[in-house]
């Protein structure tokens, strides 16, 4: 029998906030294109904690809000006091009371004096295991410019992206991810992996559609659909379907993306993707955890503060880190995309140090995943990005991700 009766020490992030969100003058906002799953009985261990953890800024000179994160019958379950700050700072708290079954949940942003004086620029939710011997993992697909936070929860300004097409479209605000079977130890029998969006359609007779890609072969992988046929037109639905390691074109050493259409030429626009994956007999794995949102400049340097990963050792079995982007340049070299060890500082980002070995360049052609050597990185430390331009007229970050692979 295939079996860790040990198991193995992980920490699990579950990204819901694929473009930031800001707060709004006439009333609290509960938002729906944040909306994401989470099933307690996935998660098999000696012991867990649930964190609600993010990223936030509060330009109210006098009064703290405090930002919620929320069940579907609108129960707060973990709360974060934002005190006044300009710069974008991390926070972290313990929920108040462990998930005792499945259930989706969002974050809500609370009503401020001004509007947008409250920004949330990422929020994740955060199982950490003990002697953990199954899991599900989150991989997020699609996000959008650090700089786009807004308090729209249904429009154009609140979606990643959109299309009237019949045909399958993408765009570079989907993340590139590549299955890598070496990886793990072993999926779960069935249909283990699941696709998650949350999106909507102009039309109650018009489908909207997300499907997962092989970009590699440019072919959907067969069942790995979400379908959309709104009951209330440009209403936000999550939408899931699961499927199994063998389904057609869902090829090992493969790179995969998100691709979406509207069946009936009305508009679809996607607000939330991510793929799940779940796991048992932990031997091995690699957990990614996203560290930067998208990023697109022309000529302009600058660390990339919206997301901030702070690394633990402890909370790991035997862990090693890597440092992968995706990103894109109008000439070779025209930039390198870099880690930043901000110490125990947990906002702004002055003081910073660069990682040896961690620089990266992109490509010319967007699409193409780059990965540092394993770093070796401080202790309880709280990492940033730096995007540093040389030359060239474009030049784009699609997704940046600290790699996490354990072993027993």
């Amino acid at each position: 029998v295939d079996f860790n009766p040990n198991g193995i020490n992980i920490r699990v992030p579950i990204e819901l906030v694929d473009r930031g969100l800001a707060s709004s003058s006439t009333a609290a906002t509960i938002f729906a294109r944040t909306r994401t799953t989470l099933n307690p009985a996935d998660y098999v261990d000696s012991a867990k904690t649930y964190y609600f953890e993010m990223v936030a800024d509060n330009t109210n000179t006098t009064t703290t809000y405090t930002v919620n994160l929320v069940n579907s019958l609108n129960a707060v379950v973990a709360s974060i006091p934002v005190s006044p700050s300009t710069t974008n700072k991390r926070f972290s708290v313990i929920w108040t009371s462990a998930p005792s079954s499945s259930d989706n949940y969002r974050v809500q942003v609370p009503m401020t004096t001004a509007s947008s004086q409250v920004k949330v620029h990422s929020a994740k939710m955060i199982v950490e295991q003990t002697a953990a011997v199954a899991t599900k993992i989150y991989i997020p697909l699609t996000q959008t410019d650090y700089n786009l936070d807004n308090a729209s929860d249904t429009s154009t300004t609140g979606q990643i992206t959109s299309t009237t097409s019949a045909t399958y479209t993408t765009s570079n605000y989907m993340t590139i991810w590549n299955r890598n079977d070496s990886l793990y130890d072993a999926y779960d029998s069935g249909t283990p992996w699941t696709l998650e969006t949350v999106m909507s359609s102009s039309g109650t007779t018009a489908t909207a559609n997300a499907a997962l890609y092989n970009k590699t072969s440019s072919v959907a992988v067969t069942g790995a659909v979400t379908a959309l046929t709104p009951a209330v037109a440009s209403t936000l639905y999550l939408t899931s379907t699961s499927f199994a390691t063998t389904a057609a074109n869902f090829t090992n050493g493969a790179n995969f993306e998100i691709r979406i259409n509207n069946s009936g030429a009305k508009t679809t626009r996607l607000f939330k993707a991510g793929l799940w994956v779940k796991l048992k007999f932990l031997k091995k794995l690699e957990i990614l955890n996203r560290i930067a949102p998208r990023y697109g400049t022309s000529t302009v340097t600058a660390a990339i503060p919206d997301e901030r990963f702070y690394w633990d050792a402890a909370l790991w079995s035997n862990p090693s880190v890597y440092f992968m982007v995706n990103g894109l340049s109008s000439a070779t070299n025209s930039s390198s995309i870099s880690l930043l060890d901000h110490g125990t500082t947990d906002n702004g980002t002055t003081g910073t140090v660069a990682v040896a070995g961690s620089s990266l360049s992109p490509t010319t052609t967007f699409g193409v995943l780059k990965t540092a050597s394993p770093l070796t990185i401080n202790d309880r430390t709280n990492f940033i990005l730096q995007y540093t331009v040389t030359s060239g007229t474009t030049n784009v970050l699609g997704s940046a991700f600290m790699c996490i692979q354990a072993h027993d």
